[in-house]
Parts: C-alpha cells; structure tokens; sequence
C-alpha cells in the first residue's frame, strides 16, 4: 500500500511539475513578444526623433546663415548702389542681378525637405542651377550634407556626390 501511495505522489509531481514548466514557458514567450514589440516601437521613436533633431538642425544652420547672408546682401545692395551711381541705370540692373543670383541660400535649398526621392532631386536640380555648387561657401555646403546624411532609403546619393565632389575640388 505504501508502494502505490509513493508511486502515485510520484506521478502526480511529475504531472504538476510538467504543468508548471509549459504554463511558465507560455509567460516568457508572451514577455518576450511584448518585448519585442516595444523595442520595435522605441526604434520606429528613435528614428523618428533622429529624423525631427536633423531637419531642426538644418533649420538652425539655414537661419544662421541666412543672418550672415543678410549682412552680404546688405554690403552687396550698398555696393550695387555705388554703381549705380556711378555707372547710371544700366549698370545698376546687370549689377543686381548678378548680386542676387549669385547668393547661396541654404534655407531655400532645405526648404521642406523631407528626404524623399523627390526632395532629393529638387535639391539636386537647386545645387546644379545659378551655380549655386561653386557660389556656396564650403561651410554652407557642409550644412547642406549633414543635413541629407541621414536619409537611410539611399535617395541622397546624388545629392552627396555633387557636394562631395565640389567640396574635394576645394
């Protein structure tokens, strides 16, 4: 009697003990899903967030050097003056022109920018048109590529190579 009594305690830890490992295996695998759905999402954030802090930066590069741009305007428009008073009405608008065509404006480059195909080419087009590869300081050009670098699709590879190469010219 006491053989059965031991055999069937036995069996029964056995059973309780197999229960247990399956109903505890179910909750790792359940805490592991979850987890993994939540670095999903911190990463989807994070790229997101990276995303907002470059166009911030890029933001802040453009009205820095729209400031100093101002300052050259300005010098440019009293410079123009001095021709045209000098040099009468004609030479005022040919030297207008050239002073406004040859300004590199980083934010009318990055402006709405959001890294696809298209951007990347109207941003290609931008860098190619009015000279604006030679006309940009080497400092604006670097604020241009930074602002690019980021965009992990690939669309920017044209747009880094014109850089790169003007800068590598330099």
């Amino acid at each position: 009697m006491l053989v059965k009594a031991v055999s069937t305690t036995t069996l029964l830890l056995m059973l309780f003990s197999t229960t247990a490992s399956a109903d505890e295996l179910a909750d790792l695998k359940r805490r592991n899903a979850q987890l993994e759905a939540t670095v999903q999402e911190l990463t989807l954030q994070l790229a997101e967030a990276l995303k907002a802090q470059q166009r911030l930066e890029a933001e802040l590069a453009a009205a820095v050097s729209v400031s100093s741009e101002e300052a050259v305007e300005l010098q440019d428009t009293a410079i123009a003056t001095e021709v045209v008073t000098a040099s009468g009405a004609a030479a005022s608008s040919t030297s207008m022109k050239e002073t406004t065509d040859g300004v590199c404006n980083v934010r009318e480059a990055l402006d709405g920018y959001e890294g696809s195909g298209g951007d990347n080419k109207a941003l290609s087009a931008w860098l190619k048109s009015s000279n604006h590869l030679a006309v940009c300081t080497t400092s604006q050009l670097q604020q241009i590529r930074k602002a690019v670098d980021w965009d992990l699709l690939g669309y920017q590879k044209e747009v880094l190579a014109l850089i790169d190469r003007e800068l590598a010219s330099r």
